[in-house]
């Protein structure tokens, strides 16, 4: 599946240019890249960019056993069923987490208000049920993880000759949704609770 907006076509536009060189130095009226040449800009934009493959930088969560979510994810590798809940971390429901971002047009505030519905009616059916901690089963994650990236590896984002910010040093795509949106949000609509294990909440003694 090939996902695109327009932006190939936009390539070969006859007013078009790609120029893949670094930068070299910025001048007075643009840019000279590496090679010698250049180039006059009436804007420059600089897009630095930020730590797109370490989801939660640099917070340091730990899970059930005392272990780090940077190391549940081995450095890079970051994910988690439907990219909101991860197995050994009870409560933590993430927003925008792995494989939930927009490469392909649509909206982010769509994908974090369909995310905070479905955060909203796990806690809900943990009210209702008394329940203390809420925890994804590690199969049903590893599950959904293999389907991501099976889905992945028929998309240009995973193709050899491209690199991407979306991929990890695995070369695994780890940030974008490998889907439409109308799927993702069909997979949100209603929580099961099979996919999870509850515990009930602790009673606390009376203070005297």
């Amino acid at each position: 599946m090939l996902l695109d907006n327009g932006w190939f076509a936009a390539l070969r536009r006859a007013n078009m240019e790609l120029v893949t060189e670094p930068i070299d130095v910025v001048t007075a009226t643009g840019i000279r890249t590496s090679g010698g040449r250049e180039h006059p800009l009436d804007v420059l934009v600089l897009a630095t960019g930020f730590h797109t493959q370490r989801l939660l930088y640099p917070m340091e969560i730990r899970g059930r056993s005392g272990q780090t979510l940077r190391d549940y994810w081995d450095g890079d590798d970051a994910h988690a069923y439907l990219g909101i809940t991860v197995p050994e971390f009870p409560n933590l429901f993430l927003v925008l987490g792995p494989n939930t971002g927009l490469g392909h047009g649509g909206s982010v505030v769509t994908i974090i208000e369909m995310q905070i519905g479905y955060i909203t009616r796990l806690l809900t059916a943990m009210i209702v049920g008394r329940a203390g901690a809420l925890e994804c089963r590690e199969d049903v994650e590893a599950a959904y993880t293999q389907r991501v990236r099976a889905a992945h590896d028929n998309m240009v984002w995973t193709h050899p000759g491209m690199t991407n910010w979306y991929r990890n040093s695995r070369g695994r795509v780890t940030s974008t949704l490998p889907w439409r949106i109308v799927d993702y949000r069909a997979m949100l609509a209603m929580p099961d609770l099979a996919d999870y294990s509850l515990e009930p909440a602790r009673v606390l003694p009376t203070p005297r």
